[in-house]
Order: C-alpha cells, then structure tokens, then sequence
C-alpha cells in the first residue's frame, strides 16, 4: 500500500518481539536491482574478440604474446626477424617496400579544426608548429612510422614532450639527469613535442612483448633492456603512439604485415634460386669425382687420404686461381713426366627465368604494386599502368588515413590536454 507517496514494505516480527523487524522482498524490489543490473551491462563487454594470446611471467613481471600467425616461422620476435631479412635482402621484397613507403612519406599531414577563428584557430596553429618543432624532421619522423608499420604489421613511436623554452633552453627545476630541456623554435613555454622516438617491433622482448587489459585493451609493451641492467622496460600506452595495417578481424596488436602475403611466393623464389646458382656452378664446374686407387688409406682420420679427397671435392670452387695438384701419377699410367689436364662440364643450365619472374610478379601482385614490372617486358601498356597505379593509390590512401586517425584520437587529446591555454577548446583538431 501507498504511504505519504512512498512505497511501504511490509515487515515480519520474529518470535520473541524483542528483535528488530526485518525488511520483506517486494516484486518492486526485485524490479529495481533487475533494472540497475541492465544499465550496468550496458558497459559491460560480454564477449571477446578471440585473439589468441599466452601468458609470460618471469623475473616479477608479467606480459602476453600474441599467437594468432600460423607458421610457426613467422610468430613472434623470430617472425618480426624474418620480415626484416626480406626487406633487406630480397630486391623485389625491397623495391615492393620502397615504393609504399616513399610514397606514404610525401603525403602531407596538416591538422583542421572546427573553425577558422578563435581558440579553434590557435589550436591548429599550435598542433602545427609542435609537429614542425620536433628533433626529427616531418619526413623522418614518418619513415619511423611507416616503414615498421608496413614490413611488420604495426608500428610503436613513444611521444616525448618539451617545454617551449627558445632556442637555448634553462635547466628544469629538479629535473632528472638524462632528460633536458630541448631546444625549440619558440619561447612561450607551452609543452610541444619533442620527439616521437621510434619503438621498433624487433626491439620488443621474445615473449610476453604485450601488456592487456582484462577487455583485450592495450595498457602498453614490454621492451628488452639495455646496458648496463639489461632488465625490460615496460612503456605503457598513454606515452605510445600504435599504427597498424589493420586492426581486423581480432584487434590484433601485431597485425598483419604487408609481406604476409609475400612470403609464400619469397620463399619459393629464395630456394629456386639457390638450386639455380647451385646447379650453374656444378654444370660449369662438372661434378668432382675422386677415385681412390690401391694404396690409398681408406679410415676416417684426419690426415688419410678418403678424409683429403673428401675434403678437396666438396670444397673445389672455379675462379682465377683454382687449381689442383695431386701428389701421384693418374692411375692408368706409367707416371713419367707431367700431366695436365682440364676438368670441363658437358651439362646445360636449365633456365628458370619463368619460374622465378612468375614468384616475383606473385610477390608484387599481393602488395598491389605490380606496376614496378611495367617497362621491364615487351608487354604492356599505358592504360595498364594507370589503372594498376590506381589501385595502388587507393591502398596507400586507406593507410595514410590510419596514421590521420590515430594522430587525431591519440597525439593531438594528449598534447592539448597539457597546456591550460587550450582547456575550454570543444573540439580536437583532426588530421
């Protein structure tokens, strides 16, 4: 029933009338708790994303590895090695990387805000001169960007603040040794950027390089130490700028790699090669063949004659000084006088140009830049390269819009938040 507008709860006395009443669960009760627990859930995540990942705990911390790759030559810091090798020794992995990367660093990042007035103004301007004001020029700064993003999925810069304080800037009060004040182009004593200091993935420690959330966020990395401790270092995300290639279909950290595709058709082309140089040195050279006659020793010490043949046939390579000398007559022969002759190949070298040429398209091809082929053959045409270079510029547009997003959603808050002069801005400038 109704009492003075309030809801009244009906109560029970206890046996012995000396104790106090106790409350009686009502169905509004029950409706109320019902409904705080729905508006709860509402922020609440319930599922995941299924990224697979392990826990390492060792030396009083604890990190996790992502193993979502399923080559096992690819997982991990061995992983992040091995795309590092084929950017610096393949020539197509490397002119497939320099044509994205060079491209994406001529792109031009300027911020816009909401109006071209007031604090909405000052603010642009500000983002403006601190991305100018930086040690590393706009250029180079990019290429710690992009060149680890696309050759291993994703990309870590750790931002690095300084008070504008001029060109021969004063010691800060009580500041740490190791950490002075940079030099800026301005004296208004706002805090700018001072560096956006590359992470690179390979410098990541060899397992529990990741530090999650219980939601699967990022809270930051674990890096190997350096002398003269050596322990980890661990960098947490509010000082971490993280670009990726995609962050589909699990908001995968690592990411994909533009070479992930590209390392099929890699290694396919690697081995063939080999087996080619090999095969052209044997058939120019001949296969060397040693026959041991009668009184050749025949154990397997070091000093007998099958452990020296076996050393000379498997060592014998044709430049300019090669040569043997045997210490015996050929057998056969009556050993008087001197003998000499020359070892030749009647093989042919089997031409594996179509095979190769057939990966290395298959490796551009994954990578939408194909057109790097264009010229070096008797086919194709103009409208062939345009259409081919258009796709490639739609791939490039989609990653630098990334870079734009996470430089929006991360650097300029982070920086902005820092100086007062702009606490009433209601906008961020984007990218």
């Amino acid at each position: 029933m109704q009492q003075n507008g309030g809801t009244h709860m009906a109560r029970r006395t206890r046996s012995n009338g000396n104790r106090p009443t106790e409350p009686v669960a009502t169905a509004e009760a029950f409706a109320e708790q019902d409904a705080a627990a729905r508006r709860a859930a509402l922020y609440a995540e319930l599922g995941s994303t299924g990224l697979t990942r392990f826990g390492v705990q060792m030396r009083g911390r604890y990190g996790e590895s992502v193993v979502q790759e399923k080559l096992r030559q690819l997982q991990g810091k061995e992983g992040r090695e091995l795309y590092r090798q084929m950017r610096l020794n393949h020539p197509v992995v490397a002119a497939i990387l320099y044509a994205l990367s060079w491209a994406l660093r001529k792109v031009s990042f300027k911020p816009v805000g909401a109006s071209d007035a007031g604090l909405d103004a000052e603010a642009v301007q500000f983002l403006e001169e601190a991305y100018s004001d930086m040690s590393f020029s706009p250029s180079d700064t990019m290429s710690f960007i992009v060149d680890p993003m696309l050759e291993q999925g994703f990309s870590l810069v750790e931002i690095v603040y300084k008070k504008r304080l001029g060109p021969n800037p004063p010691r800060y009060g009580g500041i740490e040794q190791g950490t002075e004040p940079a030099r800026s182009q301005y004296r208004d004593g706002l805090i700018g950027w001072r560096k956006w200091a590359p992470r690179p993935g390979t410098t990541l420690l060899a397992g529990g390089e990741w530090q999650f959330d219980p939601s699967g966020g990022i809270q930051g990395v674990w890096q190997e130490g350096v002398a003269p401790s050596f322990q980890p270092m661990f960098i947490p995300i509010e000082r971490l700028l993280h670009f990726t290639t995609t962050r589909a279909p699990a908001n995968n950290p690592e990411s994909t790699s533009v070479l992930r595709s590209v390392y099929w058709p890699y290694y396919l082309s690697t081995q063939i090669a080999e087996i080619e140089a090999i095969g052209i040195e044997r058939r120019l050279n001949g296969l060397p063949v040693m026959y041991l006659g009668k009184g050749t020793s025949l154990d397997t010490t070091t000093s007998s004659d099958f452990t020296l043949a076996k050393a000379l046939v498997t060592n014998i390579r044709q430049d300019s000084m090669a040569g043997i000398v045997i210490p015996g007559p050929k057998m056969g022969s009556d050993g008087q006088g001197f003998l000499l002759e020359l070892l030749s190949s009647t093989g042919n070298v089997t031409d594996t140009d179509l095979v190769l040429n057939r990966y290395h398209k298959l490796m551009a091809l994954s990578a939408l830049a194909q057109f790097i082929f264009l010229g070096m053959e008797n086919t194709g045409a103009l409208a062939t390269g345009r259409v081919q270079a258009s796709f490639f510029n739609m791939a490039l547009n989609g990653w630098a819009t990334n870079i734009a997003d996470v430089l929006t959603r991360h650097a300029n808050p982070r920086l902005l938040a820092l100086n007062h002069k702009f606490a009433d801005l209601e906008e961020i400038p984007h990218w």
